[in-house]
């Protein structure tokens, strides 16, 4: 009934009803953000061919809804537009559709396959994920954006890794050579993954690319990266070692469980690094959590100094404080260089910090002065 629709300007705002089946009106050019969100009724709904535009959670969480039929006035689906519809198992997506938004069709638990018109220039991020059920995800005619290999969706040219199909079925994943960047969120809620092999070619991992893939326990690392995003393998429980490549730039905030062991670095570009402070952090973070790992050790005696430089230019009291009362690595001339580097810096709370912890300190365990660099 007309009453059930709040429509303006041809956006439907909300739809209020409890119907099963559903006819949207032929006025409507727009179903708006979150339309017809938690309506639980919904099994059916027939969308006209003057809608363009399906928007942010258009049908979020309509648990009963089965399928969906695009017509093909549609250009974009939003993000998360039938997000946690459990019990959608088919979508006709039309060759008028161009861009398909993030998690537009996340937690479609019952979602088997999916067919991707030629049309469609843009996909999001996790646009599949929590789909269990999904068996297929098929590229219509000479797609020239896209391609699926081996159940995995990249760019055409297969250099950008975006999504596995039926993620929580995946084991394993050996990602081809010639593959350079691992999007956000590409395996993001992997709950079966054990184990990934990245090859040379990769340079870069995205933001939270692994996070929450609670039993991965072997990643194997290319040599190639260079940047490993912030909280790439975040929550990956299972996960307690893994070995970064010398070469590597950036490894930023959070990119792994606090707890893991980083095997490393010959860290012989520290002391002419430009200063990328979640390297120094991600470091200084693994000593003060494991302070009895050798490996680890070894590379804060060689390297002691300078990231102690890091710690004073950032202003990180917490980090000195920890260090100071760990009692490791610290001599008297250490203390003084830092004292005369905190002041050339401005960072006075750090100098009187390191000024009374010299002046408390009994220095009867003084350690070779060669751990300065």
């Amino acid at each position: 009934m007309s009453k059930d629709f709040k429509i303006k300007n041809g956006e439907l705002i909300k739809y209020r009803g409890n119907d099963e089946n559903v006819i949207i009106p032929d006025r409507v050019t727009k179903i708006g953000e979150y339309a017809f969100e938690e309506c639980k009724k919904l099994v059916s709904v027939i969308i006209p061919h003057s809608v363009k535009e399906i928007e942010l959670g258009a049908f979020f969480n309509c648990t009963r809804l089965e399928s969906a039929i695009i017509p093909d006035s549609v250009t974009s689906i939003g993000d998360s537009a039938f997000s946690d519809c459990g019990s959608l198992t088919s979508v006709i997506i039309p060759d008028s559709v161009t861009s398909i938004g993030d998690f537009a069709f996340s937690y479609c638990e019952n979602l088997k396959c999916v067919t991707i018109p030629d049309s469609v220039t843009s996909i999001g991020f996790s646009v599949f994920r929590g789909c269990e059920e999904m068996q297929k995800l098929i590229l219509s005619g000479n797609n020239k954006n896209y391609a699926v290999f081996d159940k995995i969706l990249y760019d055409k040219n297969i250099k950008t890794l975006l999504c596995p199909v039926g993620r929580e079925n995946l084991v394993s994943a050996v990602i081809p050579d010639g593959v350079q960047k691992i999007e956000e969120y590409a395996f993001f809620s992997c709950y079966g993954l054990t184990s990934v092999t990245i090859p040379d070619s990769v340079i870069n991992i995205g933001y939270r690319a692994f996070g929450e893939c609670s039993e991965l326990n072997s990643v194997i690392l290319g040599n190639g990266i260079k940047t490993i995003e912030m909280e790439a393998f975040s929550e990956c429980e299972a996960l307690t070692s893994v070995s970064l490549p010398d070469e590597i730039q950036s490894v930023e905030g959070f990119a792994f469980p606090p707890e893991i062991e980083i095997i490393y670095y010959d860290m012989k570009f520290m002391s002419d690094y430009d200063g990328n402070i979640n390297l120094y952090e991600m470091f200084w973070n693994v000593f003060l959590c494991r302070p009895q790992e050798e490996r680890v050790l070894v590379h804060i005696e060689k390297n002691f100094f300078s990231l102690l430089e890091w710690a004073v230019s950032q202003g990180n009291t917490e980090i000195i404080q920890k260090v100071l009362d760990s009692e490791r690595l610290v001599t008297e001339q250490n203390i003084d260089d830092l004292i005369l580097y905190a002041i050339e810096n401005k960072k006075y709370e750090i100098q009187m910090l390191l000024t009374n912890y010299k002046n408390q300190k009994d220095w009867y365990q003084n350690i070779d002065q060669k751990l300065k660099l």
